[in-house]
C-alpha cells in the first residue's frame, strides 16, 4: 500500500477449481503479481500459463512464472515429530496423514515414513484433511484400528486439538496414557492444555 499497490485478497477455501479460477482471474485482470498458497499439484500448469510474476508460499509448485518458493521443512518437521514420540517412550506411533495432495501433506508424511522405516518402526496411518471436524472422526477410527496406540503424530494443530478431545472424552489422559503432538504451532497451541 506505501508503494502504491492495492491487494486484491481471493479464498479458494482449499478448493483447486477455485483456485484455478482465482489465478485466471488474477492473470486477465494483469495483476503486477500473485502471492499464492497453492492447494494441489494441478495448480502448476495453471501457473505455468500465467503471464505475471508468482510467489508460492509454504507448497511446492513449479513454472515458468513462480519467481520464489517460501516453504518450510515439512519433511524435516515430520521426522522430529515422530522421533520426538520415540524419545519420550511411544512404542506404537500412529500418524494422521494431511492431503497427499499437496507437497506439504506429502513431506510431514515422508518424514515419519522414513524416520519409521530407519528404526524398524510399523508404519501405521489414518488419512485427514486439516480440519478440526475430520480430527473428530479419525480419532475414533485411531482408537478402534490401533487399539495399543501410545502416541499421535497429527497432521496439524487443529487435529490434534480434535484428537484431544476425542480421547479424552474417551477416558484417556493425554499425554500420560496417549501422547500427541502437531504440526505447525499454532497460536492457539500455547492456550490449549496440554500445549
Amino acid at each position: 500500500f506505501e508503494h502504491g499497490y492495492r491487494i486484491l485478497i481471493c479464498d479458494s477455501d482449499g478448493n483447486v477449481e477455485k483456485e484455478t479460477m482465482n489465478v485466471h482471474m488474477l492473470n486477465q485482470m494483469k495483476a503486477d503479481g500473485l502471492i499464492m498458497m497453492a492447494q494441489g499439484e494441478k495448480t502448476s500448469q495453471v501457473i505455468s500459463d500465467c503471464q505475471i510474476p508468482v510467489v508460492v508460499l509454504d507448497r511446492r509448485v513449479s513454472g515458468d512464472t513462480v519467481i520464489a518458493s517460501v516453504t518450510s521443512d515439512h519433511y524435516g518437521g515430520g521426522r522430529k515429530a515422530t522421533e520426538y514420540l520415540l524419545e519420550c517412550g511411544c512404542k506404537n506411533i500412529v500418524c494422521i496423514r494431511g492431503p497427499q495432495n499437496a507437497s506439504s501433506g506429502k513431506d510431514r508424511y515422508q518424514g515419519y515414513k522414513d524416520y519409521c522405516k530407519e528404526h524398524g518402526i510399523e508404519e501405521q496411518i489414518v488419512d485427514c484433511t486439516y480440519s478440526y471436524d475430520e480430527g473428530l472422526n479419525v480419532a475414533q477410527e485411531i482408537l478402534e484400528k490401533y487399539s495399543g496406540v501410545d502416541g499421535i503424530f497429527a497432521c496439524n494443530d487443529m487435529v490434534a486439538f480434535a484428537i484431544c478431545k476425542v480421547l479424552q472424552e474417551s477416558g484417556y489422559r493425554v499425554p500420560e496414557d496417549i501422547q500427541v503432538i502437531g504440526y505447525d504451532n499454532i497460536n492457539f497451541s500455547r492456550l490449549f492444555t496440554p500445549e
